[in-house]
C-alpha cells in the first residue's frame, strides 16, 4: 500500500479463482481489477453480501473484497455499482469494508444501479481533520438507506431547501423550496394552544387545521406536495371544497375535531420534520394525537398517531416495496427519519478561518462528485456551503450571498478576504435570527425567491407565513394550470387527427357522384342490350353509345339479364342517397374543425393564472366528447370546485372573470377569455347600447365596448378603434400588422341552430380596419409586488 497508495496502476487479471479458492472463499467471478500488492498487504476481509459489483466500465469484481484491496483501490477504479440484491443489506458496505477502508474514496463512492443506494464515505483531510462526510448526486445516506428509509427526497442530505422544478406555460420554473429556516419561522408563528374546529382536505396532498385561539381565528395549511410541501397558516380554502373525496381528510377530522393543538415543533434538529401536538386540554395535559409533517420533497408526507406514535392515517405508505430500513403503514410505529448523514451542524463557535477551509474543501469535493474529472474547479459557495453543512439550502446559500454582496456560484478561491469576511458575518447574522427566533419576509420577484431571513428587494410588512403560502399557492396554480393546458393540447390534437380522417373519408364519399352516375350508365348499357346476354353468362360485351367503344359488364351468372340490371339501378340509388347523407356529415365535421381550431387559438392565448378558463375549456372539450370525463372522483372534485367558483362569482364583480380594458374615452372594454365566457359576454352581459366586435373570417374572442346610460356621451371613433385593436389582438392574426374587425349591436346576434358556445349570426355588420400591433398599448401597468 506504500508503495501504490490510491493511484496504484490497475493490472488485468491477476486474481485468479484457484487464488480466491485457497484463502476458503467463493468468488463470483475469477476477473477483477486489484493491485497486486493488495492481496499480499493484508487479510482478506470478511465477505461482502451476495451483489454483484461492476466497476463504472462494467468490469465485474469478485463478490469477496480484502479490505486492504479497497484501500489500495482509491480513485482510480471509479464508481461501483451494485445490483438491487444490495437492497437485503444496506448496512453492510459500511460494516463489512470497514471505516477506515472508506475513507481514502475522496470522490468515488458507491451506487445501487436501483432506487437503493449505498454509503459514500466520510472524507479525512490530509493533515487528519475530519470533514463533513459528502453525498453522491444520489442523495446517499452513510450508512446505505435508500432515500425511501428516510422518506426524504432525491437530492443530497444536508441539501434540505432544494428547489423543485415547477412546470408552467412559459417552461420549468425554479420555486425556492421550504427548507429547515422556512419551516422552522413558519411554526413559530402558530399560536397555541388553539381549538380545532374543523379539518378539511381541499386538495389530494393538502389539508388545512381551522383554529380557534382568545385573539381569534385561524387557518392552519399542512400540504405534503410533492413541489410545494409546507407548514403555514393562510387564507381558508374556497367553500364547496371536495373534502368528501379525500378519505385521509375525512379520518383526520373525526380524530381531531373538537381537541386542542397544544404545540407546534420540529423534533429533528436541522431537519425538515415538523410536529403538531393535539390533546383534550392544553398541556400539561399529554397529548392524544400527533400530527407529524414531512417536508421531504418527493418523499413528503403527513402521518397521524396516537399519543404512542402508533400510526392511525397516512396521506402516503410507505410498505416494505419501497423501503427496508423505516415503514410507514397505518398499524405501524411511527420514527423519525434517521438524522441527516452528511454535513456538519451549523455553529457560530466555529472559527471563521476553520469555517472557511470547510467551504472550500467541500466545494471542491462537491465538484469532484459531479464527475469533473481534471477540470482543476475549485466549485461554487452554493455546492460547498449545502453540502459542508445541516439545514443548508441553495435558496439560503443566495440570501447569504446576496446580504454579502457576493454570488452564490462564484468560486471560494476566487473570494477576497473581506468578501470572505461578510459571507461569514451574513452566516452569524442568519444563526443568530434562529436562536433569538426573530424572522424577517423579504422577496425578490425577479429572481422567483422569497427570503425568510430579511433579505429581497421587497421586504413584507405581513408575517413568514402569509408569504410562504401566498408564494406557493401562486406556485401550485401555474404548476396545475401547466399540467392542465398540456392536457387540453393533447387532447385537442387528437380530436383535431381524428376529425381530419372524418373528413377526408367523407370528402372521398361526397366524390360518389360519379360513380353512381356510372353505375346508372351500365345498368342503361345493360337494358339495351338484354339480347345479348347469354344463360348464365359472367359478362358481356356492349357498345357505349357516347364513345363508340366496347365495354364489359360484369354479370351475375345466377341471375338473368334483367335481374342484372335492377341489380344496378339498385346500387346506384344507394350511392345516391348515401351522397346525399355524407354531405351535411361533412358540413358537420367541417364546422367542427373550424371550432376546435377557436378552442385551440383560444388556449394558446390564455395565461398561466387563467385556471377557471383553463377548467371551462375542458368542461367544453368533455362536453363535445373530445376527452374523457373524469373518474368518480374527478367528478365528485369538479361538481364541488364548480359550487365554490358559483358561491365565489355572486359575492365579486361578475366582470372579474373577463378580461377587461379601458378605452382612451374612459369606456369599459370587455373581452372574452374562452368560447364559454364569449357566449356569456354576448347574450347575457352585452346591452343593446353597447358595440359588439370580432375579428373577420378567423377565430377570435368576443369583445364589448360597453356604452353605459350614466353617460350622456356615446364612444368616439378612438374608443371603437381601440376595442377593434384588442379584437384583433385576442385572434388568430394577432401578428398580422392589419385585420378587419366586424362591429354591430348585441340585438343584431343570435344563436343558430346546432350553433357550440360562442358561435353566433350576425345580421347587420361594419367593418372596421383595426391594428394588433397598437393592441398592448391598453393594457394595464403590471403590478411590481406580484
Amino acid at each position: 500500500i506504500s508503495q501504490y497508495g490510491i493511484a496504484g496502476p490497475l493490472v488485468k487479471d491477476v486474481v485468479s479463482e484457484r487464488h480466491v479458492k485457497s484463502s476458503g472463499m467463493a468468488c463470483a467471478c475469477a476477473s477483477s481489477l486489484v493491485p497486486p500488492c493488495a492481496l499480499t498487504a493484508g487479510k482478506l476481509a470478511a465477505p461482502v453480501p451476495p451483489c454483484s459489483i461492476r466497476t463504472s466500465v462494467g468490469r465485474p469484481l469478485p463478490a469477496v473484497l480484502p479490505k486492504t484491496a479497497v484501500r489500495a483501490f482509491g480513485a482510480p477504479l471509479g464508481r461501483w455499482r451494485t445490483n438491487a440484491r444490495c437492497a437485503s443489506h444496506p448496512t453492510a458496505l459500511r460494516s463489512h469494508l470497514g471505516a477506515s477502508a472508506l475513507r481514502l474514496w475522496s470522490h468515488q463512492g458507491v451506487r445501487c444501479c436501483s432506487s437503493t443506494t449505498t454509503a459514500e464515505p466520510n472524507v479525512v483531510a490530509a493533515e487528519g481533520s475530519p470533514l463533513p462526510r459528502l453525498e453522491n448526486a444520489a442523495g446517499t445516506a452513510e450508512d446505505g438507506s435508500k432515500p425511501a428509509d428516510r422518506v426524504a427526497p432525491a437530492q443530497p442530505a444536508g441539501d434540505p431547501g432544494s428547489e423543485p422544478a415547477i412546470k408552467s406555460s412559459s417552461g420549468p420554473k425554479k420555486t425556492s423550496g421550504v427548507d429547515y429556516t422556512t419551516l422552522l419561522a413558519c411554526s413559530l408563528e402558530v399560536e397555541v394552544p388553539a381549538r380545532i374546529e374543523q379539518v378539511i382536505q381541499y386538495e389530494d396532498r393538502s389539508v388545512c387545521l381551522r383554529l380557534r385561539t382568545l385573539e381569534g381565528s385561524g387557518t392552519l395549511h399542512l400540504s405534503w406536495h410533492t413541489s410545494a410541501a409546507r407548514l403555514c397558516l393562510g387564507d381558508p380554502p374556497a367553500r364547496g371544497g371536495a373534502s368528501e373525496v379525500f378519505s385521509f381528510g375525512e379520518q383526520v377530522n373525526q380524530l381531531l375535531n373538537g381537541k386542542v393543538l397544544q404545540s407546534v415543533s420540529l423534533p429533528a434538529a436541522w431537519d425538515r420534520v415538523a410536529e403538531l401536538q393535539v390533546g383534550v386540554r392544553p398541556t400539561p395535559d399529554p397529548a392524544t394525537h400527533r400530527l407529524f409533517l414531512e417536508v421531504q420533497g418527493r418523499h413528503s408526507n403527513l402521518l397521524l398517531t396516537d399519543g404512542d406514535r402508533n400510526i392511525l392515517a397516512a396521506g402516503y405508505q410507505v410498505g416494505k416495496g419501497q423501503s427496508s430500513l423505516r415503514q410507514l403503514q397505518v398499524g405501524g410505529h411511527y420514527t423519525l427519519p434517521p438524522p441527516p448523514s452528511s454535513g456538519l451542524a451549523p455553529s457560530a463557535f466555529q472559527p471563521a478561518p476553520e469555517w472557511q477551509d470547510t467551504v472550500t474543501r467541500a466545494a471542491q469535493l462537491a465538484a469532484d462528485g459531479k464527475g469533473k474529472k481534471g477540470s482543476g474547479g475549485s466549485g461554487s459557495l452554493k455546492g460547498g456551503l449545502t453540502r459542508a453543512f445541516q439545514g443548508v439550502s441553495p435558496g439560503l446559500v443566495a440570501d447569504l450571498a446576496d446580504d454579502a454582496g457576493v454570488s452564490p456560484s462564484a468560486a471560494p478561491d476566487s473570494l477576497s478576504q473581506e468578501q470572505w469576511a461578510a459571507l461569514h458575518g451574513a452566516w452569524l447574522r442568519w444563526l443568530a435570527r434562529i436562536d433569538t427566533n426573530s424572522f424577517a419576509a423579504a422577496s425578490t420577484p425577479h429572481q422567483g425567491r422569497i427570503s425568510v431571513i430579511g433579505v429581497g428587494t421587497h421586504s413584507h410588512a405581513g408575517s413568514v407565513s402569509e408569504l410562504v403560502h401566498q408564494y406557493h399557492s401562486s406556485a401550485r396554480g401555474e404548476e396545475e394550470a401547466g399540467l392542465l393546458r398540456e392536457q387540453l393540447g393533447r387532447a385537442l390534437g387528437q380530436a383535431q387527427t381524428r376529425l381530419r380522417s372524418k373528413i377526408a373519408n367523407f370528402e372521398k364519399q361526397a366524390q360518389g357522384t360519379d360513380f353512381a352516375a356510372e353505375t346508372q350508365k351500365l345498368a342503361d348499357l345493360l337494358m339495351a342490350n338484354l339480347h345479348q346476354v347469354g344463360s348464365r353468362a359472367d359478362s358481356v360485351e356492349v357498345e357505349d353509345w357516347d364513345t363508340g367503344e366496347l365495354r364489359m359488364i360484369p354479370l351475375d351468372p345466377t341471375k338473368t339479364g334483367v335481374q342484372n340490371a335492377e341489380a344496378l339501378y339498385k346500387r346506384a340509388g344507394k350511392q345516391r342517397r348515401a351522397i346525399e347523407k355524407v354531405q351535411p356529415l361533412l358540413e358537420a365535421a367541417l364546422a367542427e374543425e373550424e371550432y376546435l381550431e377557436e378552442v385551440k387559438l383560444t388556449l394558446e392565448q390564455l395565461g398561466a393564472d387563467e385556471m377557471d378558463a383553463l377548467r371551462d375549456i375542458r368542461e367544453e372539450l368533455v362536453a363535445g366528447k373530445h376527452m374523457r370525463s373524469p373518474t368518480v372522483d374527478g367528478a365528485l372534485a369538479k361538481k364541488a370546485a364548480a359550487k365554490a367558483r358559483k358561491i365565489a362569482k355572486r359575492r365579486q364583480n361578475p366582470l372579474a372573470a373577463f378580461r377587461c380594458f379601458v378605452s382612451p374615452g374612459g369606456f369599459p372594454i370587455i373581452v372574452g377569455r374562452n368560447n364559454k365566457q364569449n357566449d356569456e359576454l354576448t347574450h347575457n352581459v352585452a346591452k343593446p347600447a353597447d358595440i359588439w366586435m370580432h375579428a373577420r373570417g378567423c377565430p377570435g374572442a368576443h369583445v364589448i365596448l360597453q356604452h353605459s346610460s350614466d353617460r350622456a356621451d356615446a364612444p368616439g371613433d378612438a374608443d371603437i378603434l381601440a376595442a377593434a385593436d384588442l379584437a384583433a389582438y385576442f385572434s388568430k392574426k394577432r401578428d398580422e400588422l392589419f385585420c378587419e374587425v366586424i362591429t354591430t349591436s348585441p340585438k343584431h346576434l343570435s344563436r343558430f341552430k346546432g350553433a357550440r358556445p360562442g358561435q353566433v349570426l350576425v345580421a347587420r355588420e361594419k367593418v372596421v380596419l383595426a391594428s394588433p400591433k397598437r393592441a398592448p398599448s391598453f393594457f394595464p401597468p403590471p403590478d411590481e409586488d406580484e
